[in-house]
C-alpha cells in the first residue's frame, strides 16, 4: 500500500512539473520505464558538480596516507578498513587511515573492531566543515570506497558525491568494483576490486602493489577529468534548462 501511495504521489508531482531534473541518465531511464515517453520528454540530466582543489603533492615521508570521507552507514563498508589495515600491516606497508565523518558512537563500534596493534594506524576526525575536510584529504596519498552492491539494486545511479570530493582533490581511488566506478578504471583514476568472499584481503593486495608501485602518476588527475563538472558549469546547465522552458510556456 505505502508503496502504491509513494508512486501515485511521484506520478502527480512529474507530471505536474515543467522541467525534470535527474543526476544520470540511468535515473532518466528508471523513471521513462515506469511513467513512460510523456514524462521523459520533460527529463534533463544533470549531474552532481564539485569545487576543484589547486594542485598539490601529498608529503613522502615514508607512510602511506588513506583517507576516507563521509556516511558510516553499512553499505559504504567502513567497517571492512579493520581487516584491510591488518592485511597491509602484515605485507609489511606503514600505512594510516584518516576518516572523516561518523557520529561518536559509529566511531565506537569501528574502533572496537580494530586490532590493538593497528589502532594507532586510525585516526577518526568526526563530522568537520566541508574545508577543513578537504585540508585533510590534500595530505593523503589514496583514497578508499568500499561500497557494498546490493542485491538486486542497480549501482548505476552516478557518481557518489564523495568520489567527486576525492576527485576534486587528485588522488588515487581504490573503490568496490560496481557500475557506478566502472568511469575510475577506464579513465585511470582508480583500481577497482571484486566484492568476493575475501575482499579484504584483496583489497589490501590491491593498495600493496599500488604502493611498491608509486602513487605519483594518478596525482592531480582527477582534477582534469572534472574540468567540465564544476559546480560552476552545473549550474549554468540549470540556466540554459530553464531559458528553454521558458520559451516553450
Amino acid at each position: 500500500m505505502s508503496r502504491f501511495v509513494v508512486r501515485t504521489l511521484e506520478y502527480i508531482n512529474l507530471k505536474l512539473s515543467d522541467a525534470i531534473v535527474s543526476v544520470h541518465e540511468n535515473v532518466k531511464q528508471t523513471l521513462t520505464s515506469h511513467y513512460g515517453t510523456r514524462i521523459s520528454r520533460k527529463i534533463y540530466v544533470v549531474e552532481n558538480g564539485v569545487d576543484l582543489e589547486q594542485p598539490s603533492i601529498p608529503k613522502m615521508n615514508g607512510r602511506l596516507t588513506i583517507g576516507y570521507l563521509g556516511s558510516f552507514a553499512h553499505r559504504e563498508g567502513v567497517d571492512y578498513l579493520p581487516k584491510v589495515s591488518s592485511g597491509l600491516s602484515n605485507r609489511g606497508i606503514n600505512h594510516q587511515f584518516i576518516i572523516v565523518g561518523g557520529s561518536e558512537d559509529e566511531i565506537e563500534v569501528i574502533k572496537s573492531s580494530i586490532d590493538l596493534s593497528s589502532r594507532n594506524n586510525f585516526i577518526f576526525l568526526g563530522y568537520v566543515e566541508y574545508q577543513k575536510a578537504k585540508k585533510y584529504l590534500k595530505q593523503c596519498h589514496a583514497f578508499i570506497h568500499l561500497r557494498r552492491p546490493i542485491k538486486g539494486i542497480t549501482d548505476s545511479q552516478g557518481c557518489p558525491l564523495k568520489t567527486l570530493d576525492y576527485l576534486s582533490v587528485g588522488r588515487c581511488i581504490f573503490a568496490t568494483k560496481i557500475e557506478s566506478y566502472k568511469f575510475l578504471e577506464a579513465q585511470d583514476l582508480g583500481i577497482l576490486i571484486p566484492h568476493t568472499n575475501d575482499f579484504e584481503d584483496k583489497v589490501s593486495d590491491a593498495i600493496s602493489k599500488q604502493y611498491r608501485k608509486g602513487f605519483e602518476s594518478y596525482f592531480n588527475k582527477g582534477q582534469n577529468y572534472l574540468e567540465n563538472k564544476t559546480w560552476k558549469h552545473q549550474i549554468a546547465l540549470f540556466d540554459e534548462i530553464c531559458k528553454k522552458v521558458k520559451s516553450e510556456a
